[in-house]
Protein backbone atom coordinates (compact mmCIF):
# COMPACT_ATOMS: atom_id res chain seq x y z
CA UNK A 1 0.00 0.00 0.00
CA UNK A 2 1.44 3.31 -1.18
CA UNK A 3 1.06 6.35 1.17
CA UNK A 4 0.64 9.86 -0.33
CA UNK A 5 2.98 13.10 0.66
CA UNK A 6 0.49 14.41 3.47
CA UNK A 7 0.41 11.28 5.23
CA UNK A 8 4.10 11.21 5.23
CA UNK A 9 4.37 14.81 5.88
CA UNK A 10 1.54 14.28 8.91
CA UNK A 11 3.80 11.37 10.53
CA UNK A 12 6.90 13.50 10.42
CA UNK A 13 5.57 16.17 12.13
CA UNK A 14 4.09 14.17 15.08
CA UNK A 15 7.29 12.40 15.63
CA UNK A 16 9.03 15.73 15.30
CA UNK A 17 6.31 17.34 17.99
CA UNK A 18 6.65 14.31 20.24
CA UNK A 19 10.81 13.93 20.52
CA UNK A 20 10.71 18.05 21.19
CA UNK A 21 8.16 17.63 24.12
CA UNK A 22 10.32 14.90 25.24
CA UNK A 23 13.19 17.05 25.08
CA UNK A 24 11.73 19.86 26.99
CA UNK A 25 10.93 17.58 30.12
CA UNK A 26 14.64 16.57 30.07
CA UNK A 27 16.45 19.26 28.79
CA UNK A 28 19.60 17.69 27.89
CA UNK A 29 19.46 17.92 24.67
CA UNK A 30 20.37 20.59 21.97
CA UNK A 31 19.56 20.46 18.05
CA UNK A 32 19.56 22.76 14.90
CA UNK A 33 17.12 22.84 13.39
CA UNK A 34 13.46 20.80 14.01
CA UNK A 35 13.89 18.51 11.19
CA UNK A 36 17.35 16.52 13.01
CA UNK A 37 14.52 15.06 15.41
CA UNK A 38 12.73 12.75 12.37
CA UNK A 39 15.90 11.31 11.73
CA UNK A 40 16.30 8.93 15.11
CA UNK A 41 17.19 8.56 19.12
CA UNK A 42 16.96 11.42 21.09
CA UNK A 43 18.68 9.49 24.05
CA UNK A 44 22.27 10.68 25.14
CA UNK A 45 24.12 6.82 24.97
CA UNK A 46 27.27 8.54 27.51
CA UNK A 47 27.91 7.01 30.35
CA UNK A 48 27.08 9.58 32.55
CA UNK A 49 23.34 10.22 31.60
CA UNK A 50 23.06 6.07 31.17
CA UNK A 51 23.76 5.93 34.85
CA UNK A 52 21.35 9.11 35.89
CA UNK A 53 18.01 7.86 33.82
CA UNK A 54 18.16 4.49 34.95
CA UNK A 55 16.34 3.08 37.36
CA UNK A 56 17.26 -0.29 37.87
CA UNK A 57 21.18 -0.65 37.26
CA UNK A 58 22.91 -3.24 35.38
CA UNK A 59 26.10 -5.11 36.40
CA UNK A 60 27.96 -3.18 34.07
CA UNK A 61 26.83 0.22 34.91
CA UNK A 62 27.40 0.00 38.92
CA UNK A 63 31.57 -1.77 38.15
CA UNK A 64 31.60 1.74 35.95
CA UNK A 65 30.09 4.02 38.39
CA UNK A 66 32.36 2.14 41.47
CA UNK A 67 35.91 2.98 38.76
CA UNK A 68 34.57 6.35 38.34
CA UNK A 69 34.28 6.43 41.88
CA UNK A 70 38.11 5.34 42.93
CA UNK A 71 39.54 7.05 39.94
CA UNK A 72 38.16 10.99 41.31
CA UNK A 73 39.82 9.30 45.09
CA UNK A 74 42.80 8.81 43.34
CA UNK A 75 42.86 12.32 41.87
Amino acid sequence: MSRNRAYTRYQRRFHISRKKRIIKEVGCWFTKFNGQLSKGKIHCSCSLCRLKSSDVKKAGDIRLSDAMDFSEKTV
